[in-house]
């Protein structure tokens, strides 16, 4: 798929992760919006004008029901994974996880660095966030 979306560019995609939308509400939402509306700036708009009214609700703006103790919290259910599952999910997706920045990197902080490599292959730290990256080239 994201081949199909992002290399051959048949169908553009907007990559959205929860982790992001906890961190940086205004920041995502904003960049979903200018995606859907294919906009290069929400200024005057009425989604700039709706966008300010759900961040001036704070965190209530998406409490419908009482959420878990672990809502929210990073890295919150990795205890529930054993060192052999965490190893194959590492071998059989290190694209991925760098793709979409679950990856730790040598030299950069990453607040969701989920898995962490001891060693890093230069094609996948090539492809670290790569997943903004395309977002960018998307909405361009």
């Amino acid at each position: 798929m994201l081949k199909h979306c992002n290399e051959d560019n048949e169908n553009p995609i907007f990559v959205v992760r929860y982790e992001d939308l906890v961190a940086n509400p205004r920041q995502e939402l904003e960049g979903i919006y200018k995606y859907l509306l294919d906009l290069d700036d929400l200024k005057g708009t009425n989604a700039e004008r709706r966008l300010d009214q759900i961040m001036a609700m704070g965190s209530g703006a998406a409490s419908t029901y009482a959420t878990k103790t672990t809502t929210g919290k990073f890295n919150a259910h990795a205890s529930k994974y054993t060192p052999a599952q965490v190893e194959l999910i590492q071998t059989l997706n290190a694209d991925h996880l760098y793709y979409f920045g679950y990856a730790n990197h040598p030299t950069e902080e990453n607040s969701t660095a989920f898995f962490n490599f001891k060693d890093h292959k230069p094609e996948h730290l090539a492809k670290y966030y790569g997943f903004k990256k395309d977002n960018e080239r998307h909405t361009a």
